[in-house]
């Protein structure tokens, strides 16, 4: 597939190229989930056996970030100290110039140092807000993302929009939605108990999506913590060559 991407391509084409692929993919999971033999009573108890192995699986996988909260609520706390400390130094300007020139060095070098790890923490959560907008690559698939009893995303109708400001025809869209999707709904989990094959193709699509996930999650952590390590102590030996070429 690489000689899709030799030329430009415009969003349909990708859009066009996705779905072939995903049909592909989705017909290859059919297959082997036809497997089972359900015209048998041992096919259908394999299959139930097959479903209730995955669904423990998925509900035993623990989906959390260990790391992030740590060092965003370490950088926020830097930005607002370092905040603080700009306006110390905006309201007390006139008192250092008339410091001697020691202290004069020492308080430079304090406050190219607190502005290097304030710069650091905002790039941080700079950082950890645009992952909030591409970490779910998956909405994008129309079959194989997430499996519809388990994420709002495929459940939901996607027109869907929220706002906090509420209107008689807003709130009429938004109840005319809910109660259409209600009813899709109720008719996928109903379907499901006649297709054993389509629910278990749900427990192992949400299972596999969760994996990748929780690996996305991982690596995602290991960037966060790398750019805060590495750029603090970039901030760090930076102060030591102030303090060295201040002082010395």
């Amino acid at each position: 597939m690489k000689h899709y991407f030799t030329h430009r391509r415009t969003e349909s084409d990708f859009a066009a190229l996705q779905a072939r692929l995903e049909r592909h993919a989705e017909q290859e999971i059919q297959n082997q989930l036809r497997r089972y033999p359900l015209e048998t009573e041992e096919g259908r108890k394999q299959l139930e056996a097959f479903i209730d192995r995955i669904s423990d699986r998925r509900k035993n996988l623990n989906i959390k970030p260990e790391f992030t909260p740590q060092v965003v609520g370490v950088c926020q706390q830097i930005l607002a100290f370092g905040m603080a400390g700009l306006g110390l130094v905006v309201a007390f300007g006139t008192r250092i110039a008339d410091a001697a020139p020691f202290w004069q060095s020492v308080i430079k070098m304090a406050f190219l140092f607190a502005l290097n790890l304030t710069a650091i923490a905002f790039f941080v959560l700079v950082w950890f807000f645009v992952q909030a907008r591409s970490r779910y690559p998956f909405l994008f698939l129309e079959r194989l993302g997430n499996a519809p009893p388990f994420f709002y995303y495929e459940t939901l109708s996607r027109t869907w929009k929220y706002s906090p400001i509420s209107t008689v025809g807003g709130i009429f869209q938004a109840n005319q939605k809910y109660l259409e999707d209600f009813t899709g709904f109720a008719k996928k989990l109903v379907d499901e108990d006649h297709d054993p094959i389509q629910r278990a193709k749900y427990e192992l699509q949400q299972y596999f999506l969760l994996i990748v996930y929780q690996g996305y999650l991982d690596q995602y952590e290991m960037q966060l913590e790398h750019i805060f390590l590495y750029a603090s102590l970039s901030a760090v030996l930076s102060a030591l060559v102030i303090w060295r070429w201040l002082l010395v």
